[in-house]
């Protein structure tokens, strides 16, 4: 890039437009919309003891941020300062290759209602979000300036990277292809090393992340995992007509999967003998010293087609592909009852945002199906690293619930949905023209 387009935009003026931004952000939604997951990690951060319903990853690290104030704020500022950092170096990656309309174009991502309202949310999702965005940024800075990343840059991605993979037990699949950048040259020289590699990374952060919530912050088990079990049986049950909840008899299983079950999510209504579905399995499995993860394999294998169609109806509600009416929950503007002095007041701007984001959701462009789409369409047309990294890692983490998702909130698609709007603009803009993903 020429002086002259040095000049035109020198890089000093990214983070003065950022900052306006981000202190609008904190302002909007201080001290962070407080939905119940928020309550009880917090309260899992005051006494430092922790449960594994939600990964403890984040409630560990709220623990520490509790030195620097108590409440939400500082959780808050932490999200929405990674959030911004992230776009912000892709967005200077973009003016030294003197694309500077796109650059700009980059902070207006940011803007969109959607992740810019969910920010202002203390949730995993977030957390998630901006940590991954922020490998991201950091990948596709060293691409598009064509600098080989250093040390130092590796370990922090690597750091980054392992605290995300810990704060969902599917963040593997959004940090795998971003991880390969990390790896020997050599191992993605071809496209089948750089599939196998991408492979093997999705596996040890899959690994990793579960090693640091259980066996380094050793938090109290709660079995999360019997809800997605309990999900699948009450979805089994109902299309094959087969009672498959060994607590109960043919009839009876029969008619409480069909009271209890529906296409979004399991126990819609908080029925009480709905909630003694799960509970009345998981005694079976304590009963009968039997290994969940099995009986539901089993169970998936010998009704493969009730589990496909139970399966895909849930992504079809996840995604909001052929759906005419969504869920309010494009943003968050709650402050769900505590005992901490947890609380957020919405204002006329948060309500703004809100407004704006769920006209959005209802929208195309609100939907993660678009993104799904269109990521997918990126992978097979371009083959700019940027792109590619963004599209892959957006792609991957939204097609993993087709088959991990218990419920079809808006949050969960956070990355797909960011993700995706980056790699599309990177796309228009000729981000990677003349770059080779094998050879950084």
């Amino acid at each position: 890039m020429s002086r002259r387009t040095d000049a035109a935009f020198p890089g000093w003026y990214l983070p003065i437009a950022i900052l306006p931004l981000f202190a609008a952000q904190i302002y909007l939604f201080h001290w962070g919309a407080i939905l119940p997951d928020a309550v009880e990690q917090y309260r899992q951060a005051l006494t430092g003891r922790y449960e594994d319903w939600h990964p403890p990853i984040m409630a560990w690290l709220w623990r520490q941020l509790l030195h620097i104030a108590p409440g939400a704020g500082p959780m808050l500022v932490l999200d929405c300062v990674v959030y911004w950092a992230g776009l912000g170096l892709i967005a200077d990656g973009l003016r030294r290759r003197g694309a500077r309309i796109a650059a700009w174009m980059v902070l207006l991502v940011g803007l969109v209602p959607i992740p810019f309202g969910q920010m202002g949310s203390v949730l995993k999702d977030s957390f998630l979000t901006a940590l991954t965005l922020l490998v991201a940024g950091m990948l596709v800075w060293h691409l598009l300036v064509r600098r080989p990343l250093g040390w130092p840059q590796r370990l922090l991605c690597l750091l980054l990277i392992l605290i995300a993979a810990a704060t969902r037990f599917n963040a593997f699949l959004a940090l795998a292809p971003l991880a390969v950048m990390l790896a020997p040259a050599r191992w993605r020289s071809t496209l089948p090393r750089l599939l196998l590699t991408t492979a093997l990374a999705g596996a040890a952060l899959l690994v990793l992340g579960h090693a640091i919530n259980t066996v380094l912050l050793k938090p109290v088990k709660t079995q999360p995992f019997l809800s997605l079990v309990t999900f699948d049986l009450g979805g089994m049950t109902v299309r094959s007509g087969q009672n498959l909840f060994p607590q109960y008899g043919p009839d009876e299983g029969l008619a409480l999967a069909r009271h209890c079950y529906t296409d979004a999510m399991f126990n819609p209504r908080s029925a009480s003998e709905c909630y003694d579905a799960e509970d009345g399995f998981a005694d079976w499995l304590q009963k009968n010293n039997a290994d969940p993860v099995r009986y539901w394999l089993t169970t998936i294998m010998t009704h493969p087609s009730a589990y496909a169609a139970h399966r895909l109806a849930h992504f079809n509600r996840n995604i909001r592909f052929l759906e005419r009416d969504v869920p309010d929950d494009a943003i968050f503007l709650a402050s769900a009852p505590n005992p901490y002095g947890l609380s957020f007041k919405p204002g006329p701007g948060a309500r703004a945002v809100y407004l704006a984001a769920t006209a959005l959701a209802r929208s195309p462009l609100g939907r993660p199906a678009t993104w799904l789409f269109v990521t997918a369409i990126l992978l097979f047309v371009r083959r700019d690293p940027p792109v590619v990294l963004l599209s892959a890692s957006a792609l991957l983490y939204g097609l993993g619930y087709l088959a991990v998702s218990v419920a079809p909130d808006l949050r969960y698609n956070l990355w797909t949905m960011i993700g995706g709007m980056l790699a599309l603009l990177l796309a228009f803009a000729g981000s990677g023209k003349g770059l080779d993903l094998r050879s950084r």
